[in-house]
């Protein structure tokens, strides 16, 4: 089962309204990077609140919904409240499946409050990541430390001490997802595995040109596979950043500048004004449009990783990871 996220509604409400609003904020940027970057698309919640959210208390008299009718109307948040809206949930925290059976003799206990809570238990029993709003302690605490009561094989109750990734912030989030990113990275062993994954690991990145086969051919050295991974998290990093407007347009130094650590160049003039050279380096983008892949990484054993910075729309295209072109 992909991790997914468990919605924390133990840490509501707020003590005031002004609080919570900045706070759905937040909630809304974690969700949406989780959903961009991991994959993680969807929210358990508790089958005791509202799943459309709207009937959801942030604070004592203040619900969700009047959070919503204050800003689904203002320019300024179009696109808070697009994600909002997109975010898909799953109700109960557990399913029909694993209701009954072990789950009977398992529960878990926070800690520092002493109590056990049923989102913690769902958090713990599927292995995801708890998102909580930072209400009151513990809930602005990670990693959360928790007791886990289970049944043993022999019939024996046994108490376990563990920590759990508990979501309330950004910077909490980046923490979290880090170690996710790194999880999911040794999990991808060849090129099948990485085309598998390439549109959660890489949301900002898109495969076209000989790529796609490249990859789900792919009988080479693990080495250069490690090294490729390392290069498109780079890539997907720039193209994010394009994306907010945090730089502006391309060039192989602010690469260099976000992280590239090998080099990175254009072609060479008596490759560009070569007509037979050039075109095989000509490649559609996953729009349709015929473009000159130039730009390339140098990769171990000669290889090659040809790209195409689309300032316009934001992304960045991967048409050629393999051996050299002709020159």
């Amino acid at each position: 089962m992909t991790k997914q996220l468990v919605f924390n509604h133990h840490s509501l409400p707020f003590s005031k309204p002004n609080e919570a609003e900045k706070e759905v904020f937040n909630f809304i940027k974690i969700v949406s990077s989780a959903k961009k970057q991991l994959g993680m698309n969807t929210v358990f919640i508790d089958e005791s609140i509202d799943s459309s959210w709207f009937g959801i208390e942030l604070a004592s008299g203040y619900f969700w919904r009047e959070w919503f009718d204050k800003y689904k109307n203002n320019s300024l948040y179009i696109e808070q409240i697009r994600s909002f809206r997109s975010i898909a949930t799953r109700s109960p925290l557990f399913s029909v499946e694993d209701i009954g059976g072990d789950l009977e003799l398992f529960d878990v206990k926070e800690v520092q409050t002493n109590q056990y809570y049923s989102a913690l238990r769902s958090a713990l029993w599927y292995d995801c990541v708890l998102c909580s709003f930072s209400s009151h302690s513990p809930w602005d605490i990670h990693p959360l430390k928790v007791i886990v009561e289970h049944c043993e094989s022999s019939g024996q109750m046994q108490e376990e001490e563990k920590m759990l990734s508990n979501a309330f912030n950004m910077s909490t989030w980046d923490v979290i997802k880090a170690t996710l990113i790194q999880e999911r990275d040794k999990n991808i062993n060849n090129g099948k595995d990485l085309w598998r994954q390439c549109k959660t690991a890489y949301p900002h990145l898109k495969f076209c040109g000989k790529c796609p086969t490249q990859l789900q051919k792919w009988s080479h050295r693990v080495a250069i596979l490690d090294q490729i991974k390392e290069y498109l998290v780079c890539l997907n990093t720039y193209a994010e950043k394009m994306v907010k407007k945090q730089i502006k347009g391309y060039s192989h130094q602010q690469l260099r500048d976000h992280g590239l650590p090998y080099k990175v160049s254009g072609e060479s003039p008596s490759v560009k004004n070569d007509r037979k050279k050039r075109q095989e380096r000509m490649f559609y983008t996953t729009d349709g449009k015929e473009e000159f892949f130039e730009n390339h990484i140098k990769l171990i054993n000669g290889f090659r990783l040809h790209f195409f910075p689309d300032i316009k729309n934001g992304c960045i295209h991967i048409a050629h990871i393999g051996t050299h072109l002709k020159l």
